[in-house]
């Protein structure tokens, strides 16, 4: 009898488990809503069932404002950030391949597209040997295995940091996506293991702390794992999208990297993402909202005479760390490109009118006419200016490339 029991009770169990699984728009079949750390295929088990999709999710300009942007302003931006290094920075790398795409190069010689022969920003950033011999920065390793699948060199990482290698959290993961790599391609470690993006992306879960700098993690994981709600971290705690806007709502004006510019991009995101795959409540949604609400009136209260913004667009006074990195000229161009960025994104609901937002490219356009190409040449500020080209893109609802490349033909005739 007790083993009758015993065998009904596993059975059950097995229809529970079998009963908890659906398949992706990708047609990967899960467990649930929830991806486990532990659940993410490595190079040591490709049985392990894929947690990300094949692809990620694409979050393209809404169109609203089109028409804020000429041609002109858009040739003018494009052409400022085509810039080229000898010895890029792992910053410039991760920009330029956010903006160009998988096939950008900003070696010297052959930017924004790589030449025949020539590796590419993906492979370099892919690729622990390559980019330690070519990025401008010393770190004893890029690219590793830890417990949990591959580790990417940060700034943040007390331990294996460096301060020349990715600048935040996840941010290369978010990079990956907004370019449209497929999970598929090749990653190689410093112990020269090849492996796929899926161990980025296990170690990224096994380590997630709803503390830690969310705004790069919200981007990548929105469009990286959905149409799941949730993820569990090593220890057993499961985190949810609704979670992550919650913390992004809780943060003051002007708080995080760039000004706290960030936050309303990750916000934006999430937003357009649920739009698709439901990945808050009803409630988160509603939260996330009325938070970018608040940013399109703090917005059209703090624009500056001249049309865009600088940091005290927050009147909070936590955006002083970043008046130790960036001049007064740059920091209007960075804090008005960042801005545009997630105005691009955001449902018309959420933005500030259209005035503001065509003052907004006027100014963006000045600063940057304002300077020379040694000035424009400085990592900090291409990083800046590669935002201000994907922002009028976003803007235009154009990519980068096509433009780019619409704009040669244009001009050998």
């Amino acid at each position: 009898m007790f083993g009758r029991l015993v065998l009904t009770l596993l059975a059950c169990a097995l229809l529970v488990g079998v009963g908890r699984r659906l398949t992706t728009a990708d047609n990967q079949t899960v467990d649930d809503t929830t991806v486990s750390a532990s659940s993410v295929a490595r190079d040591d088990d490709a049985s392990a069932p894929a947690v990300m999709r094949d692809h990620p999710l694409t979050v393209p300009g809404t169109g609203s404002f089109s028409d804020t942007v000429s041609p002109t302003q858009l040739a003018r931006v494009l052409q400022a950030s085509s810039q080229g290094w000898a010895r890029p920075t792992v910053g410039a790398l991760v920009h330029a391949l956010r903006l160009w795409g998988s096939e950008a190069s900003v070696l010297l010689d052959a930017h924004p597209l790589r030449t025949p022969g020539q590796p590419s920003t993906l492979d370099i950033l892919l690729h622990d040997g390559l980019c330690r011999r070519i990025a401008n920065g010393q770190f004893p390793q890029y690219l590793w295995k830890t417990p949990y699948g591959v580790r990417v060199a940060s700034r943040t990482d007390l331990v294996h940091g460096s301060e020349m290698a990715e600048g935040h959290v996840d941010q290369l993961l978010e990079a990956l996506a907004e370019a449209g790599v497929p999970a598929s391609v090749t990653v190689v470690t410093h112990e020269g293991t090849k492996t796929s993006l899926e161990s980025l992306m296990a170690d990224s879960i096994a380590r997630f702390d709803l503390a830690q700098e969310l705004e790069f993690s919200a981007v990548a994981y929105s469009r990286w794992l959905a149409p799941r709600k949730s993820w569990t971290k090593r220890f057993g705690e499961t985190i949810t999208f609704d979670d992550v806007a919650a913390g992004l709502c809780a943060r003051r004006f002007g708080s995080g990297t760039c000004d706290g510019c960030h936050v309303p991009y990750a916000l934006a995101t999430l937003l357009r993402v649920d739009d698709s795959e439901r990945t808050l409540t009803a409630d988160g949604r509603e939260r996330v909202v009325g938070r970018l609400r608040e940013y399109a009136r703090q917005l059209q209260r703090s624009q500056l005479p001249t049309g865009g913004w600088d940091g005290r667009w927050s009147a909070s006074g936590e955006s002083a760390a970043d008046a130790r990195l960036f001049d007064d000229l740059h920091r209007t161009l960075n804090v008005t490109a960042h801005h545009l960025e997630w105005i691009a994104v955001a449902p018309l609901e959420v933005t500030p009118d259209k005035e503001t937002v065509r003052r907004a490219v006027e100014a963006l356009i000045a600063e940057i006419d304002k300077q020379d190409l040694e000035y424009l040449r400085q990592p900090l500020v291409y990083y800046s200016v590669s935002h201000a080209a994907r922002a009028l893109c976003l803007l235009s609802t154009v990519e980068p490339v096509d433009e780019w490349q619409r704009q040669l033909a244009a001009t050998a005739k």
